[in-house]
């Protein structure tokens, strides 16, 4: 972000071309940054509505709310207490709701996997580009989702079988 903004401003004397493509660059970063987690939110529902997610249902909607609930708790909880001076965004919280719903979309559904992967790598590059979070917080807030969510459905659906990658 500091680079995209020093090569921005107006007296640095680099070429326009160069000021364009920074511009750009930032407008789909922070495009991306606020677009990502309601695609996310989407896809969740994508599989619960059609019954994608094992019978019953409402234990894994319960479960990966709960998850969710407890690891943006969690992330909103520990901003408070700064991990280094100076820094108040440990770990992301956009971040940590990202990787918990998308953790939940992968328990129910193996095959999309790269799909959330992706999503979570263009949310964690947006929030850092634009300079909302170092790259810590993001990896923080991927490991804290991504976790508490397996744990919440694990404890939720001990046995159920979800749907293979193969398939």
């Amino acid at each position: 972000m500091v680079f995209l903004e020093y090569v921005t401003s107006a007296h640095v004397n680099v070429d326009n071309d160069v000021k364009k493509v920074s511009r750009f660059l930032l407008t789909i970063a922070n495009t991306l940054a606020f677009a990502i987690d309601p695609f996310l939110v989407g896809a969740w529902f994508s599989l619960v509505i059609p019954g994608y997610v094992p019978d019953p249902r409402w234990k894994f909607v319960a479960f990966s709310a709960a998850g969710l609930a407890v690891a943006v708790g969690i992330a909103e909880v520990s901003k408070a207490h700064s991990v280094w001076p100076g820094d108040a965004g440990f770990p992301s919280g956009h971040e940590t709701f990202g990787a918990c719903v998308a953790a939940a979309v992968c328990r129910a559904n193996a095959r999309l996997l790269p799909w959330m992967v992706i999503a979570c790598l263009l949310l964690g590059w947006s929030l850092v580009v634009c300079g909302y979070h170092r790259f810590a917080d993001v990896v923080g807030g991927v490991v804290l989702g991504s976790l508490v969510m397996w744990t919440a459905l694990r404890i939720g659906l001990p046995g159920e079988k979800r749907q293979p990658a193969g398939r």
